[in-house]
């Protein structure tokens, strides 16, 4: 992938995105981090760009040359098959990474969900900045354990147990007012960043079974479907969580 793609009209430079600025200094056992890291963790460095609903990031296959950070909106990442099947195997959150190489190639094709900022740094200005590696490190890791747990939904848990760990996940991750109170798990208001379509292609789940299972989860009081595409109001995160398979 080249420059010149990641600046073009589906990415424009950003305006800063009001997350506290910090500079972080022995976060880490024997580690001089001098790199300003925001709230997230996202390192001061890098071309800060926006993105527009289903905006491309970057394509399987061509060259890796940067790795992006997520700092609001959210990224899908897909595989297609040679005819034309589509999997959705991660979905990347405000704090998250995306832009994965193998052999110095994407190795799968990451698109936007919603309106995104995204952080994209170069392979070699990381590289540049050593002291950045376990900060790297420690979101791959997150990141690893996340992609572990929805292996475990795919092959052992229900469909409304793999429905209720991610709309969990979209609850924890919500964009929030600074000036909001403290949440106590009741009534949360979430929009729904994909389709029904995708929520399936994500879960391993028809979309008649998706639609039936927020019917369920309705007909429980779980959740309440608003009126506007993607609106959803869960009731109570804490059964939510346990429904979906959260340790208490």
């Amino acid at each position: 992938m080249h420059v010149s793609r990641i600046t073009s009209h589906q990415a424009s430079p950003a305006e800063p995105a009001g997350l506290p600025g910090r500079t972080l200094r022995r976060s880490q056992p024997g580690v001089q981090l001098h790199v300003g890291v925001n709230g997230l963790g996202i390192p001061d460095i890098g071309t800060q760009l926006t993105f527009g609903k289903r905006a491309i990031v970057c394509h399987h296959g061509d060259p890796a040359m940067h790795l992006f950070w997520v700092e609001q909106g959210a990224v899908m990442v897909q595989h297609y098959l040679q005819d034309g099947r589509r999997q959705l195997v991660g979905i990347v959150l405000p704090g998250g990474i995306c832009g994965f190489s193998q052999q110095n190639l994407y190795s799968a094709t990451c698109e936007t969900l919603r309106p995104s900022v995204l952080r994209a740094c170069r392979r070699s200005e990381l590289e540049r900045h050593g002291e950045l590696g376990w900060v790297v490190a420690h979101q791959v890791e997150r990141q690893l354990c996340a992609a572990q747990a929805h292996a475990l939904a795919l092959g052992r848990m229900t469909a409304q147990e793999r429905l209720c760990a991610l709309l969990s996940r979209f609850a924890a991750y919500r964009p929030t007012s600074r000036f909001e109170r403290p949440s106590d798990g009741l009534n949360v208001h979430i929009q729904l960043p994909m389709t029904r379509g995708e929520i399936g292609d994500y879960l391993g789940l028809s979309l008649e079974t998706v639609c039936r299972t927020l019917t369920d989860l309705q007909r429980k009081g779980i959740l309440e479907i608003g009126r506007h595409h993607g609106d959803v109001v869960i009731q109570s995160v804490k059964r939510l969580n346990r429904l979906g398979g959260a340790s208490q």
